[in-house]
C-alpha cells in the first residue's frame, strides 16, 4: 500500500468504488460548506489510518503541487478576467479542491490495498470486455503500487543531484532527475513484471472476484452517498 494503515475496515472495495469516483467529480462543484465538511472527514480517516504525524508529512508533499495547480488557476482567471479578486479566489478554491482529491485518494490507499481496488475495477469493467477485464485489474495495480515509489524516487534523485551536481546549473540538474527517475521506474516495472509471471499472476482467475458484494455494503455506500448528497446542496 502506498500508505501504512493501523488498521483495516471490512468494506468491500466494490461497493465503495462508484461512491469514490462521483465524490472526485463532486468535488469540483461542491459548496464551501460542504467542502469542508468533507475536508474534516477525509482528516479524521487519515488520522485514525496512518497517524496525525504521518499524515502532516503527506500533506507537505501535496502541497507544491496544490500550489502550483491553484497558482496557474489564479492567473488564468486573471488573464481572462482581470480581476485580481476573483483570480485570488479562484486560486484558493483550486488548492482547496485538489487537496481535497488528494486527501479522497488517500484514503481509498489506506484502507484498501492496490489489489482490492484493482479487483474492484475488474468487477465492473467485466460485464463490457469479459476477455480483457483481467488485463486491466492487472495494469491498475501494477500503477497503483509503482506511483508512491515514484515519490520515493524522485526524493532519492534529487539529493543524489544536490550532493553530485552542485556545481551544475538548473536545468542540468533537472535533466540528470528526470532521467534518474524514469531508469528507476522502468527497472522496477521489469522486476513487477518479472515478479508477476513468477507468481503466475498474469491470467484472469487471481483478478477476477465472482464473490456477491454484500448487500449492508451496498446499504452504507448509499447512505454515505446520500450524506454527500446533502453536502452538495449545502
Amino acid at each position: 500500500m502506498p500508505l501504512a494503515s493501523r488498521f483495516s475496515i471490512k468494506i468491500d472495495a466494490r461497493a465503495l468504488l462508484p461512491l469514490a469516483i462521483a465524490t472526485g467529480a463532486c468535488l469540483w462543484r461542491m459548496p464551501f460548506c460542504g467542502s469542508a465538511m468533507l475536508f474534516i472527514f477525509f482528516s479524521l480517516l487519515l488520522v485514525c489510518g496512518i497517524g496525525l504525524s504521518s499524515l502532516c508529512r503527506q500533506i507537505v508533499k501535496w502541497l507544491p503541487l496544490a500550489l502550483y495547480w491553484g497558482v496557474m488557476n489564479g492567473l488564468s482567471v486573471f488573464v481572462t478576467e482581470y480581476s485580481l479578486d476573483r483570480a485570488a479566489l479562484s486560486c484558493a478554491s483550486a488548492c482547496g479542491r485538489i487537496a481535497l482529491v488528494f486527501m479522497l485518494g488517500g484514503v481509498l490507499c489506506v484502507f484498501f490495498t492496490a489489489v482490492q481496488l484493482a479487483r474492484a475495477a475488474e468487477w465492473y469493467v467485466r460485464p463490457v470486455l469479459p476477455k480483457t477485464s483481467w488485463r486491466i485489474g492487472l495494469a491498475l495495480a501494477m500503477m497503483l503500487s509503482i506511483i508512491p515509489e515514484m515519490g520515493r524516487m524522485l526524493s532519492h534523485a534529487r539529493e543524489s543531484a544536490r550532493l553530485r551536481l552542485r556545481s551544475r546549473s538548473l536545468l542540468q540538474k533537472t535533466a540528470c532527475i528526470a532521467k534518474l527517475c524514469l531508469q528507476s521506474v522502468s527497472e522496477r516495472a521489469d522486476s513487477m513484471a518479472f515478479s508477476v509471471a513468477a507468481r503466475r499472476l498474469d491470467r484472469p482467475e487471481p483478478w477476477q472476484d465472482r464473490s456477491p458484494v454484500p448487500l449492508f455494503h451496498w446499504l452504507i455506500s448509499i447512505c454515505l452517498g446520500a450524506i454527500e448528497g446533502l453536502l452538495f446542496l449545502l
